[in-house]
């Protein structure tokens, strides 16, 4: 295989998800399968080269110069991975060179000191450095100079390709992070970005990571496997070739994920707009123009399971903006609805049910965010039901806890729910523990809104329950409004997080979750407003379902040309 075949099966790669990086490992394998540029004849056999290095080893052994090089056995017909071109032959790196080498330096010489941070996982990519004395570093660190290849060793490290060729180096040397093997090759006989491509091919790369011993977290690949795998080693003008070849490619490499951020960018910006025009229409008639210019380019807009959030997000916002179904005229208007619920709640608090609702400010005309249909009414969210926090009670005391007593919940708990409805978290609370903690007991029907980083999970208590201070639930006054209630906090969860003081820890307080204006429509319509948004968000998981598929299929048939290309 060819690099012009290579260049032929561009198109079957780049759409794919991870196809760059995909044609990137390509590129690699076919490097150092002799694939990539064409043989010379003219060349000097790489097995005359084995011999040079061989002599120039033992020169600098014997002039002081280096360690005593380490014998090595040849590799044998059995380790071969894969046939090479007749002009190259096979070693092994501790062969063609000095393996993790020590330096000699002047304490008082400023050097590079390179943490693992600053080595890079892109070919080609420059590595960074930190200018230091020598005298700091040369202890308890590895090893480098100008022109030594690096391999982080650990996990996931390794696997996420840390390496490079160190070059431009203060002082023409350096030492960094321990987590580093060093391939110094014998001057003057081997490119040093050719042995990188060569430690970044997923050849040698999944090699390493079989091979990979210790515990989980802190595996490391053994040295054994660093300096004694084999090696193909090409012509010295061969491999000034393909270096120069796969410069080329990877550059347009780099030049396809460019065109395809901006690709993204451009598309997720028109479909943030289509959307925005569609929720903010200002009557049907713009509405259906904007829904058709969207169900033109639908292929377009959502061709990737992470676009269909975006769709989600516009069904609440036309949903709570009265968009979504026709009004009938003859359902009890919101304001009747209002009253009743002002009953209820009298009713409650002299009954003993609830403590006195506390005093909710009217909506002002400057905090109404959009017009709604004519018999809905603008309200806060603690109008129309309790804003309930949570607790915890003592960890350390068992006798707060049991194994199956009141259902208790952190946001954890709601952050893989699948559905609206939650009966229970991973712990259940004892009727001590409810007393004795900040906890309340939370009728079935509450609607549970996490206000602490994250912010903004939302689920349907199912029974009754309990919840940590992570929540401030809103318990409807009126039975019915709960799912209605629920969409509407999906919808404008982000905007509540915005008013969430704080940077690294946030948190919404009840105060503030009680004061979000909720559009309030007719109890009927927000019925069918709930029985609509549950079709469309059925209709969005299946499309979800069917873009996770076909991305799946296509990772799986860029891996399979991949895997075809280089085995060629």
């Amino acid at each position: 295989m060819t690099s012009e075949a290579l260049l032929q099966k561009f198109d079957a790669l780049v759409d794919a998800p991870n196809g760059v990086q995909k044609l990137r490992e390509m590129i690699l394998q076919l490097a150092v399968r002799g694939k990539l540029v064409p043989q010379d004849p003219s060349d000097e056999p790489a097995s005359v080269l084995l011999e040079r290095i061989e002599e120039e080893k033992q020169r600098l052994f014997e002039s002081g110069e280096i360690r005593k090089p380490k014998k090595l056995p040849p590799v044998e017909p059995d380790e071969v991975p894969f046939d090479i071109p007749r002009t190259w032959a096979w070693s092994r790196l501790a062969s063609l060179g000095q393996i993790n080498p020590r330096n000699k330096l002047d304490d008082s010489i400023e050097v590079s000191f390179c943490p693992m941070a600053l080595i890079p996982e892109c070919y080609g990519d420059p590595v960074a450095f930190e200018v230091r004395k020598w005298g700091e570093i040369k202890s308890g660190y590895t090893h480098f100079a100008e022109n030594d290849i690096v391999t982080a060793k650990i996990t996931p490290c390794f696997q996420n390709g840390k390496a490079a060729v160190m070059r431009d180096l203060a002082g023409g040397a350096g030492a960094g992070t321990t987590e580093l093997y060093v391939f110094r090759p014998i001057p003057g006989t081997l490119e040093a970005d050719y042995v990188l491509i060569f430690i970044k091919s997923p050849g040698f790369v999944d090699g390493g990571e079989r091979r990979m011993t210790g515990t989980a977290g802190q595996q490391r690949v053994p040295r054994d496997y660093f300096e004694g795998t084999p090696v193909p080693v090409p012509p010295i003008a061969e491999q000034r070739r393909i270096v120069e070849r796969v410069d080329q490619l990877m550059a347009l490499c780099e030049d396809l994920e460019e065109r395809q951020r901006r690709r993204a960018e451009i598309r997720v910006s028109v479909n943030r707009s289509a959307l925005h025009h569609l929720t903010t229409a200002a009557d049907n008639t713009e509405l259906a123009v904007h829904w058709r210019r969207i169900r033109e380019h639908f292929d377009i807009l959502y061709d990737a399971p992470e676009t269909v959030a975006g769709l989600r997000q516009a069904v609440l916002q036309l949903a709570v903006r009265g968009k979504l179904v026709p009004q009938d005229p003859s359902d009890e208007p919101a304001s009747v609805l209002l009253e009743r619920i002002e009953e209820e709640k009298q009713r409650l608090y002299e009954s003993g049910e609830i403590r006195k609702p506390k005093k909710v400010p009217p909506i002002s005309e400057d905090e109404v965010p959009f017009a709604v249909p004519e018999g809905w009414e603008w309200v806060r969210l603690g109008t129309v039901g309790q804003i309930i926090g949570g607790g915890t009670p003592k960890t350390g005391d068992p006798t707060l806890w049991a194994d199956d007593g009141i259902p208790w919940l952190t946001p954890a708990d709601l952050s893989s729910l699948d559905g609206k409805y939650i009966g229970r978290g991973k712990r259940d609370i004892s009727p001590a523990g409810l007393e004795k903690s900040s906890a309340q007991l939370l009728p079935a029907g509450a609607v549970l809104f996490s206000s602490r980083a994250p912010i903004g999970y939302v689920a349907i208590a199912a029974n009754p329950l309990a919840t940590n201070q992570g929540f401030k639930s809103c318990v409807p006054y009126l039975h019915g409004m709960s799912e209605y209630i629920y969409r509407f906090l999906q919808a404008v969860g982000p905007e509540v997080e915005r008013h969430a003081p704080g940077t690294t820890f946030k948190e919404v307080s009840g105060k503030i979750v009680g004061q979000v204006a909720i559009p309030l429509p007719p109890l009927p319509e927000q019925r069918r407003i709930v029985e609509r948004v549950d079709q469309l968000m059925a209709l969005c998981d299946e499309l979800e379902t069917a873009l996770t598929h076909s991305r799946a299929k296509a990772e799986y048939l860029a891996a399979s040309v991949v895997h075809h290309m280089s085995a060629a």
